[in-house]
């Protein structure tokens, strides 16, 4: 996700998604010891486990930075900024990579190296350290006009900027286990006479797994057609 300053729904923070952008050319993600840590274009469930994941000194990919050149900002758009016009003054921007570096709180030396390895990898076409492109989820979201690889295109004409890549919820996967009927399990294994659990508010069928948007939108019809059936069974008529 990306905060623009200023946006709110329901007097909160409003935060924009950020999808297609990672697929374009001219931008890599970077977190602060200035390193790529994931595929950029792949779904937004697998970046989520990249932002999320952990070592033995914490979350080393939070905080994560959208770094993009002048390049980028002719061609695409990015939400909250005008396509084609200047970058506000919410984004950080600079004149060379390591400038950006300092103004973003990431490592100088590990941020020219990443965008120099990026940008040789893009000379060939080919991203050796994530597949950035190689697949067809990747390619969706690229610009098909850049070949041969639509994702791929360097970091390479000043000035440079960045912005600062939050991690968002859109829905759940946790919540009481049921079973084939949309019953409620015990720890124990037994259900819960009574309680049902379908959509968003019960444990995923495919643990952390995501198939695809509105997959959830499917099992929770399907679980609730399911439970409404099993509830409906047991029912007495009361006369």
């Amino acid at each position: 996700m990306l905060a623009v300053p200023g946006e709110e729904a329901d007097g909160r923070p409003s935060y924009r998604s950020l999808i297609r952008e990672r697929a374009l050319p001219r931008q890599i993600m970077v977190n602060a010891a200035g390193r790529r840590f994931t595929d950029e274009a792949s779904p937004y469930n697998d970046v989520g486990k990249a932002l999320h994941g952990r070592d033995a000194d914490g979350c080393p990919n939070d905080p994560a930075y959208l770094v993009f050149d002048a390049g980028y900002l002719r061609r695409y758009p990015l939400p909250g900024i005008p396509f084609g016009g200047q970058a506000p003054g919410w984004v950080a921007r600079a004149g060379s990579v390591r400038e950006l570096a300092g103004r973003i709180g990431a490592d100088p030396d590990g941020l020219e190296r990443t965008v120099a390895a990026w940008n040789q990898a893009c000379a060939t076409g080919h991203d050796p350290h994530f597949g950035r492109g190689d697949g067809p989820y990747d390619r969706y979201g690229g610009d098909p006009a850049v070949r041969p690889n639509p994702c791929l295109g360097p970091v390479a004409e000043p000035p440079f900027h960045a912005v600062r890549v939050l991690a968002g919820t859109i829905g759940t996967k946790g919540g009481p286990v049921t079973d084939a009927d949309g019953q409620v399990l015990t720890e124990a294994g037994p259900p819960v006479p009574g309680l049902y659990a379908a959509g968003n508010v019960a444990a995923f069928w495919t643990g952390d797994a995501y198939p695809a948007p509105g997959a959830t939108l499917g099992i929770a019809m399907t679980f609730g057609y399911l439970a409404g059936r099993h509830a409906a069974s047991r029912s007495q008529v009361i006369t």
